[in-house]
C-alpha cells in the first residue's frame, strides 16, 4: 500500500504482476504518476484508492484497466461521475464510494454488486438515487447497500414509523429483506445504552461514538415472543444528512437458517408473528420497511395486519 509514490513497478521487473490487492491513499498526483504503471497490475482483485483526488477521466480509464476486480474502494475522491463501463465489471461484488462529495451521477451498477456505500454523497441526483434502490438491483437477495435518502422504496411490501416492525407467516419463514431510514442528527444529539452489551461491544459502541457515527443500530428479532437474535449493525452515515439503508436478513444474521433448528423451534402451525426492534446510538430509524422476496415464498403466506383480527 501506498501514500506517496513516483511509480508502481511490477514485483519481477520482468512481466505483469501477480498482485491481487492494491491500495493507494492520499497521493494526489496519481492521475499523472501511474498512467502507464497501473499497466502491471492486470491480475488485481481488489483496489483501494482512498483520497487520492480522481478525477472523472482518470476513473474512466482505471475501469477499462481493471475488468476483473471484485472489490473497489474509491472513497474521498473527486470524480463527479460513476461512469456506464463499470457494468464491464462484471466480478465486481463490493463497491465503495463513501464520502464522494461530488458524485453526482451514477450511470451503472454492475448486477453482481451485493455491498454498496456511498456514504454522505449528498450530490447525488434523483435518478442515480432511484438506480440505488431499484427492485431489479434487489431482487435476487443478498445485497447490503446504503446511500443518501429518507424514503423506503416504493416497492417495500409494507413500511412503518418508528422503531419495531411486524409481519405474520405460515408454513415457512420468508427470506426478506429490511431497510432502515434514519435521518441526520446533530453531534449534541443523547446516545442510547438502553441495551446489555458485552465488554467488546460497549469498547465498539463508545469508539463509534467518539467518531461520530451515525449508522450505529442493535437489531432485535422475536418470533411468537421468543428472542431469537440480536445483532450491531455498524454501517455509518454522513451525520449532516439522512440515509437509507437497504440489506438482506441473511447478511445480518448470516447463520440463522430460516429452515434451521433455531427458528423451527418456534414456529407453530397456523400464523406466526414475526417482531424486529432497532434501536439507534445516536440517529434512531425514522422509517423501518420489509420485502419478501418473491422466488423464495408465496406471499399469500405473509400478513401485514395481524391474521386473527
Amino acid at each position: 500500500m501506498f501514500s506517496k509514490l513516483d511509480k508502481l513497478t511490477s514485483e519481477s521487473g520482468e512481466g505483469p504482476s501477480k498482485v491481487a490487492k492494491l491500495g493507494i491513499y492520499n497521493c494526489y498526483q496519481i492521475d499523472e504518476v501511474v498512467t502507464t504503471s497501473f499497466s502491471w497490475f492486470r491480475t488485481l482483485e481488489v483496489l483501494i484508492l482512498d483520497n487520492n483526488k480522481l478525477t472523472d477521466k482518470f476513473l474512466l480509464t482505471l475501469l477499462h484497466w481493471f475488468p476483473n476486480l471484485t472489490e473497489l474502494d474509491l472513497t474521498a475522491n473527486d470524480f463527479t461521475i460513476l461512469p456506464e463501463i463499470i457494468n464491464h465489471c462484471v466480478f465486481l461484488r463490493r463497491l465503495v464510494l463513501d464520502r464522494c462529495y461530488q458524485l453526482s451521477e451514477i450511470r451503472g451498477i454492475p448486477s453482481g454488486v451485493k455491498h454498496l456505500s456511498a456514504k454522505g454523497c449528498t450530490s447525488l441526483i434523483s435518478q442515480s438515487l432511484s438506480l440505488l434502490s431499484s427492485e431489479k438491483l434487489h431482487e435476487g437477495g443478498g445485497t447490503d447497500f446504503i446511500f443518501p435518502g429518507s424514503r423506503i422504496p416504493t416497492w417495500f411490501h409494507h413500511c412503518c414509523k418508528g422503531l419495531s416492525l411486524s409481519f405474520w407467516f405460515r408454513k415457512r419463514f420468508p427470506l426478506v429483506a429490511l431497510c432502515l431510514g434514519y435521518g441526520a442528527y446533530s453531534w449534541a444529539a443523547p446516545g442510547f445504552y438502553s441495551w446489555t452489551a458485552s465488554e467488546a461491544d460497549s469498547r465498539t459502541v463508545s469508539e463509534a461514538y467518539s467518531r461520530g457515527d451515525a449508522g450505529l443500530f442493535i437489531i432485535q428479532m422475536h418470533v411468537n415472543s421468543h428472542k431469537i437474535k440480536s445483532k450491531f449493525l455498524l454501517n455509518s452515515g454522513d451525520r449532516s444528512a439522512e440515509h437509507v439503508y437497504l440489506f438482506d436478513l441473511q447478511n445480518a444474521f448470516p447463520s440463522l437458517q430460516p429452515d434451521g433448528e433455531a427458528m423451527q423451534e418456534y414456529i407453530k402451525d397456523g400464523w406466526n408473528h414475526v417482531e424486529f426492534q432497532f434501536q439507534g446510538f445516536v440517529s434512531m430509524p425514522v422509517w423501518t420497511g420489509v420485502y419478501v422476496y418473491k422466488h423464495n415464498h408465496d406471499t399469500a403466506d405473509v400478513r401485514f395486519i395481524d391474521p386473527i383480527i
